[in-house]
C-alpha cells in the first residue's frame, strides 16, 4: 500500500504541476508529467522483474490491438455523447470542455504522438500493471482492480483547480474521465491479465481524444 499512495502522490504533483494552461502543449507539460511517469515506469519494470511477473503482464497475443482499439473507440464515443449532453455550446459549462481541449492541443506531428505513446505506456505499467498487481495481492483481485481505478482517478484529482474555470468553477472532466477510463482499463487487465490491451485501448482514446472531433460537441 506504501507504494500505491507514493505514486498517487508522485502522480498527483506531476499532474498538478504540468496540466496547467500556461504550460498547455509546451516542452514544460510534457517533461512535468513525462519524466516522473517515466520514472515510475522503471521502478515498477524493476519491482515486476524481481517477482518474475513483468513478462507475463506483457505478453502479446493477436486480438490484442482489435480488442484494445475497439474498447478505446467505445470510451470515446461514450465520452462525446456525455459531452454533448451535459455540456452543450450554451451552458457556462462548456468551458470546461474548451480548457481541457486548451490543454491536450492536438497531436499532429510525430513528436506529440510519440510522447502520448510513451505517457500511456508507462501509465499502463505503473497502475495496471504494478500498482493493480499490488492491491489485488493485499484485497483480492475483485477488490484490487476497483482499488486501482479509484487510486489513478484520485492522481488527477488537482485538475478540479488547475483546470478551473472563473465563471463555470472547479473543472471535474479530467477526473471523470479518469475514473470512467481507469475501471475500463483495470477492469481489463484484470479479465486478460495482461497490459497489452489496456494499453491499445488507452492509446486509441487519448489519440483520438486530441482530434479536432471535439468541434462537433
Amino acid at each position: 500500500m506504501f507504494w500505491a499512495l507514493l505514486v498517487v502522490v508522485v502522480v498527483a504533483s506531476a499532474v498538478g504541476y504540468a496540466f496547467r494552461l500556461p504550460l498547455a502543449g509546451g516542452l514544460g507539460m510534457w517533461l512535468g508529467v513525462g519524466a516522473p511517469y517515466v520514472a515510475l515506469a522503471a521502478l515498477a519494470v524493476m519491482r515486476l522483474r524481481k517477482e518474475q511477473r513483468l513478462w507475463p503482464l506483457l505478453r502479446f497475443r493477436p486480438g490484442d490491438p482489435s480488442l484494445g482499439i475497439g474498447l478505446g473507440v467505445v470510451l470515446l464515443g461514450a465520452a462525446w455523447l456525455v459531452a454533448k449532453w451535459l455540456l452543450p455550446l450554451d451552458t457556462v459549462e462548456h468551458a470546461w470542455l474548451l480548457r481541457v481541449f486548451l490543454l491536450i492541443g492536438s497531436a499532429s506531428n510525430l513528436e506529440v504522438i510519440g510522447a502520448l505513446l510513451v505517457l500511456v505506456g508507462c501509465e499502463e505499467l505503473v497502475w495496471r500493471g504494478w500498482i493493480q498487481t499490488e492491491l489485488s495481492e493485499r484485497f483480492g483481485a475483485r477488490r484490487g482492480w476497483v482499488a486501482a481505478a479509484a487510486l489513478y482517478a484520485l492522481a488527477h484529482l488537482p485538475t478540479l483547480f488547475s483546470l478551473e474555470d472563473a465563471a463555470a468553477g472547479k473543472n471535474p472532466l479530467v477526473l471523470l474521465a479518469a475514473l470512467g477510463c481507469g475501471l475500463c482499463w483495470s477492469f481489463l487487465r484484470e479479465r486478460t491479465g495482461r497490459v497489452v490491451p489496456g494499453f491499445f485501448a488507452h492509446a486509441t482514446f487519448t489519440y483520438l481524444a486530441t482530434q479536432s472531433f471535439w468541434r462537433f460537441v
